[in-house]
């Protein structure tokens, strides 16, 4: 059995390392997690400087096309088109309809993706 373990342990060290360098070049990968804003995404600065937006739920309070348009315009107008945007349903944003796959992209700004989630 030792030798076994022993033989593993020398593969793994032979492998070159993984390359986790995915759209950020030789600066890595640089994501911002954000949640809960209920409608005041407006009200942030300015999103950092990154590759992906992640925004985990809870972006309108009553899950109002009217919100929920708001968002999206949002994501349009102040975060770049270049960022990957995937957003999360909250339980405040759970009358946004999802397809048989529980996932489909209803925002119109580029790069987005409208996953389910606790709603």
């Amino acid at each position: 059995e030792e030798t076994k373990g022993e033989e593993w342990t020398s593969r793994q060290e032979q492998r070159p390392p993984a390359d986790l360098t995915i759209g950020g070049g030789a600066r890595g990968l640089r994501v911002v997690l954000m949640s809960d804003t209920h409608g005041l995404h407006e009200s942030i600065p300015a999103v950092p400087e990154c590759d992906v937006l992640v925004h985990c739920g809870d972006w309108s309070n009553r899950g109002t096309r009217e919100e929920t348009e708001a968002f999206d315009h949002w994501l349009r107008d102040c975060v770049p088109a270049s960022v990957l945007k995937l957003v999360i349903q909250g339980n405040h944003d759970a009358r946004i309809p999802f397809g048989p796959d529980g996932m489909r992209c209803d925002f119109k700004a580029q790069r987005a993706i409208l996953a389910a989630g606790s709603g």
